[in-house]
């Protein structure tokens, strides 16, 4: 997450000081794609006006939505317990901000980490992931952890 200094911070589009008072959004670094449209967004801090006139304001905002519910579950998909202890936690971040990417369904899903070696549908992100990099879709490194576990 972007840190802000109150009077000296700058908005990342206009580039004008953030101050005491402003409304703001702190992007979180949670875009893995590199090629995805909002992956430049990551870690910065925006005036919310400057992001809502962004061309991108609409996946801009799907984006933080899907964020804002993921910051509060922490519940396995497999088994829909609680995941209590850091070390089980295993979570994808944002695979894609495109709707209609089939990886799109499987953003910011949560697991025990034995659940998710277990789980059906590991075969399926695994096979889009290397899918997508193959066809030049998908850029970095940072999702590799799925295709090996």
């Amino acid at each position: 997450m972007a840190l802000v200094f109150w009077g000296s911070t700058k908005c990342d589009l206009c580039r004008k000081v953030l101050n005491v008072g402003d409304q703001i959004v702190t992007f979180p670094n949670a875009i893995q794609n590199e090629l995805d449209p909002l992956y430049n967004f990551n870690d910065k801090v925006y005036h919310l006006t400057c992001l809502m006139n962004s061309p991108q304001w609409n996946e801009i905002d799907l984006f933080l939505k899907q964020y804002s519910l993921f910051k509060r579950t922490k519940t396995c998909v497999v088994c829909e317990q609680l995941i209590t202890n850091p070390e089980e936690y295993l979570n994808l971040g944002c695979l894609t901000i495109d709707s209609k990417n089939p990886l799109f369904k499987y953003n910011f899903l949560e697991f025990h980490k034995q659940h998710f070696k277990q789980w059906s549908e590991k075969w399926e992100i695994q096979s889009q992931l290397r899918q997508q990099k193959d066809d030049k879709l998908w850029s970095g490194n940072s999702l590799d952890w799925i295709l090996e576990f």
